[in-house]
């Protein structure tokens, strides 16, 4: 009984955390996606917005990985460890020490933390 009571705590606690931290708006210019973040993200730019604070991760669309197999995955998309954004796994690195065959980080972040 206790440990059920200690499951559901942990499970609305993370919950909240996830609400509070995520993706507060996309903006989308022809082939660059700018996402706003509420809390700090490695690799993001500090943004002002009238009296509100943002973190701002600018992505090229165009640039995916390049790859030499064809990609023959059987997840079409994963979510960023970083920004929390669920993309194509085309915008993911390979990493064949990962269970699901890519790196925790998309592309975009993972070039900007790399800089």
């Amino acid at each position: 009984m206790w440990y059920y009571c200690i499951v559901i705590l942990k499970q609305t606690v993370i919950t909240k955390i996830k609400n509070k931290m995520g993706l507060v708006k996309t903006i989308k210019n022809g082939n660059k996606m700018m996402n706003l973040f509420n809390t700090p993200i490695l690799g993001s730019e500090k943004v002002k917005m009238g009296n509100s604070v943002f973190y701002m991760m600018v992505e090229d669309l165009s640039l995916k990985v390049n790859r030499h197999r064809t990609n023959d995955s059987i997840i079409p998309t994963k979510v960023c460890g970083n920004c929390g954004v669920k993309k194509s796994v085309d915008y993911f690195y390979s990493d064949s020490y990962s269970r699901d065959g890519y790196h925790l980080r998309c592309k975009c972040c993972n070039d900007k933390i790399n800089k």
